[in-house]
């Protein structure tokens, strides 16, 4: 992983054994940043987009929503919105960024943190 592609908040494995056999995930802290060589991305995976609140809709369907608050800058009145995932031929895309392709738990984060404005991804449950 390069540097430029995390933040401090994101959830990544760390890797510093030789043998490859102690994989652990760890959330990004600054006194990792000197560290990214250890970083091996999290797959995304459905598993991790409802362990992370989203909502699957319809059964057989492939489209994941989460709801969250946005908080207006204006006049603080809160707004529901909802942040939706679909598969699409087998990758993620957000829906709300130009159909953005998401491959990794880390690009989920960061995108949701962007465009929710700051609120972290709860990732807790992971």
């Amino acid at each position: 992983m390069k540097a430029n592609e995390i933040r401090v908040g994101n959830l990544v494995e760390w890797d510093d054994d030789e043998m490859k056999s102690d994989k652990r995930k760890v959330r990004v802290e600054a006194h990792h940043m000197n560290s990214v060589e250890f970083f091996n991305p999290i797959p995304l995976t459905e598993e991790i987009l409802l362990r992370c609140g989203f909502e699957k809709h319809h059964p057989e369907g492939d489209l994941y929503s989460l709801p969250w608050i946005l908080t207006s800058l204006h006049d603080g009145k809160e707004i529901d919105k909802n942040f939706s995932v679909a598969l699409f031929d087998g990758f993620f895309v957000a829906c709300q960024c130009q159909n953005t392709h998401l491959r990794y738990l880390h690009e989920l984060q960061n995108l949701f943190y962007f465009t929710a404005q700051g609120q972290e991804l709860n990732t807790s449950g992971l």
